[in-house]
This record gives C-alpha cells, sequence and structure tokens, in this order.
C-alpha cells in the first residue's frame, strides 16, 4: 500500500516538481502510483468525479446523522446511512483559513503556508510554492472548479493566491475571507473578473447568494458530465451573521434570533451536502462516484450563538444557557455526555 510520502512524491513528479521528488527515496515507484487510471477502471470507464462540499462553521454535533434531534437535515443523513461516516475526524484548526489552506496542500499547521485567519495578522496567502489537490487532479486530466468561500486574499486577479494559480480552471464567488461574510454582496468573483449583482446595490437583500452558488455548481456538474471532474463546493453558510431568508421553520422554538438564524442556515447547508443524492441529482451525478461533506472549524461560540458537541467524544461546550443546550439535544448541564 502505498505511504502519504509515495503518494505526495508521486504526484509532486506528474506536476513536474523534481527537487521535491528528488528529496524522497522510491520516486520512481511513486510516480507509477499515480499514473492516470485506465479506461475501464471504474463502471464508467474512466476515473471516478469528486464533489467536495465544505461547510463554513458547521459543527457535527448540528447533524442528525451525528445525533442531533431538532434542526432538519434529512438529506445529509440518508447520505451518511448509505455511505461512510467518521467518528473521529479532526480540523487542523479552530478557524477557516488555516484548516482550508490544510485541507487544499494536506499539509497540517506545522508546515502549511495559511497558520491564522487575516484578522489575526498571519500570513493569509497561498504562495507559488502550495500544491494543491486540484493541481494534481488537473494534471491527471480532471476538470477542476471552486466554488464559493475560496478565503485568501489578495482580493485581485492574476497573483499565486487566486484559485486558477492553484488548480482551478473555474471559479465563482468570494475571493476573500471578509467579503464571504456577507450573504447579499453586490459583487462575486467569476474566475478573474467581478460579477456585479445589481439587485443587491445599495444594501438592497433581493439575491441570496448560496442560492447563485448552488447554481453555478449544478451547471459544472452537468458541463462536465461525461469527463472526470472535481468540484470544490465551499458555501459560506453557516457561518455568522445570521443572514437568511427563511428562518420559519425555527420560529416557534424560543431560541435566540441568532440561534435560528443558524439552524437555518445549518440546514441550508446539509441541503447542499446532499441534493445529489436524491431525485434532484443533475445529468452527471449518476457517473460520479465520490462526495464529501467536510466542515471547516470545530464548532465554535460566537456573539448570540452556541454552538455544541465541541469535541470527538461528543461532549456538549460549556454555556450557561439552558434553552440553547436543550434546543441542540445537549443534557441541562455543561459537560454531560451529548444526548
Amino acid at each position: 500500500m502505498s505511504s502519504r510520502r509515495t503518494f505526495l512524491t508521486g504526484s509532486t513528479a506528474v506536476l513536474g516538481l523534481p527537487a521535491i521528488t528528488a528529496a524522497v527515496a522510491g520516486s520512481g515507484q511513486a510516480a507509477a502510483s499515480v499514473a492516470a487510471p485506465k479506461a475501464g477502471d471504474t463502471e464508467a470507464g474512466r476515473p471516478p468525479s469528486f464533489v467536495v462540499v465544505l461547510a463554513d462553521d458547521l459543527g457535527y454535533g448540528e447533524l442528525g446523522s451525528y445525533g442531533q434531534k431538532l434542526i432538519s437535515t434529512p438529506r445529509l443523513d440518508r447520505l451518511a446511512a448509505e455511505g461512510m461516516r467518521f467518528t473521529d475526524a479532526y480540523s487542523t484548526a479552530a478557524v477557516c483559513a488555516p484548516s482550508r489552506c490544510s485541507l487544499l496542500t494536506g499539509l497540517h499547521t506545522g508546515h502549511s503556508t495559511v497558520r491564522a485567519n487575516p484578522s489575526a495578522g498571519g500570513q493569509g496567502s497561498l504562495t507559488a510554492t502550495d500544491t494543491t489537490f486540484a493541481q494534481v487532479l488537473r494534471a491527471r486530466g480532471y476538470r477542476t472548479a471552486v466554488i464559493g468561500k475560496w478565503g485568501f486574499g489578495p482580493e485581485t486577479a492574476g497573483q499565486e493566491s487566486h484559485p486558477a494559480a492553484r488548480g482551478f480552471e473555474e471559479f465563482y464567488g468570494y475571493i476573500t475571507h471578509g467579503h464571504a461574510h456577507e450573504y447579499y454582496p453586490e459583487y462575486l468573483w467569476h474566475n478573474n473578473a467581478k460579477e456585479s449583482i445589481p439587485a443587491n446595490a445599495g444594501g438592497a437583500k433581493a439575491v441570496y447568494a448560496p442560492d447563485l452558488l448552488e447554481q453555478r455548481a449544478l451547471e459544472f456538474i452537468d458541463t462536465h458530465a461525461d469527463e472526470p471532474f472535481l468540484l470544490l463546493l465551499t458555501p459560506n453558510v453557516p457561518h455568522a451573521p445570521s443572514d437568511v431568508p427563511d428562518t420559519s421553520a425555527y420560529a416557534d422554538r424560543g431560541w435566540s434570533a441568532a440561534n435560528t438564524g443558524h439552524a437555518a442556515r445549518s440546514a441550508t447547508s446539509t441541503r447542499w451536502s446532499a441534493k445529489w443524492s436524491t431525485g434532484s441529482a443533475p445529468t452527471g451525478w449518476s457517473r460520479t462516484r465520490s462526495s464529501s461533506s467536510p466542515a471547516t472549524t470545530a464548532p465554535t461560540r460566537r456573539a448570540g450563538s452556541t454552538r455544541t458537541c465541541s469535541t470527538r467524544t461528543a461532549r456538549c461546550a460549556d454555556t450557561s444557557a439552558t434553552s440553547t443546550r436543550a434546543a441542540y439535544g445537549c443534557p441541562s448541564s455543561p459537560g454531560g455526555p451529548a444526548a
């Protein structure tokens, strides 16, 4: 079985990075291990496609498949029941940018370029030395896209930290961390250019950006249904602020506005994660063999809202908000096992 080091060595060989390849023994064997798959390797006669849905600040304790009972997540629960559910999986950081960097590059924060969010004064950009899994797949003939929150600045085209420079031939969404906090933005980026959203001009809330991202994702899958593709779908839900078109499903729960909004956004993000496991699947989904729904960070506590079940032993976060604890299926006292 190939080791992680062997895989990375072979991947860099495919990308033409001899300095890295030469530094690790067994590079010839490693290069062979990542040779392009032959026809017939899958039922469709081509390599599998990948859809990775990366939720923003979604705690596993907010999903029905992990024991949560009051937020509706039926589609993702079904996907978990029919697929694989991880009970011991860790984010490499408690905030967005470094965890995204680790996911993209396969490096933990002891080696990765981005180790903190931009607001903390850390390195907020990827560099030419950062090899992402999109670059590896692109070198193998995959069509690649990232749609949603990129999360690394600067907000300009033609620079090393732009998605296009890190292996994604198609990009639609937010470049920077801060811009992604706007659910009704006046513009989003499409590849190297800004695309205005006139209906949201002047602070209007007419077009909900997550809906635009979802539509672009479906279009990408349909367009590339007959060839291997990678779609990294990174919606900004359920991250704060509590800005969501409809919270009526949770309006009668007696929760704070922040918790009600977070519940509604969590339900939205899980709808995205599993939409293609239902009858609404796009044309190419029957030939797409792999999907995954990780989240960028562990659950956190933000102003007015409480995310619970923040450790792998499913113990609830320390909070005195009894109504909130009950809402998320936690015991009445802090520190007890989750319900």
